[in-house]
């Protein structure tokens, strides 16, 4: 579930970490999230 919401976030554009607490986006960073989600995930909207 957490996945598709970041996923959203991303897809809708613009600055989509600053909608996140900072430790979040930190973390999302590391752990290359952005990328990880956009090869794992379908499109579901």
């Amino acid at each position: 579930m957490m996945g598709r919401e970041i996923r959203r976030l991303i897809s809708s554009g613009g600055d989509w970490r600053s909608r996140l607490h900072p430790d979040a986006a930190k973390y999302l960073a590391e752990i290359g999230a952005e990328r990880r989600l956009a090869t794992i995930l379908k499109p579901d909207f």
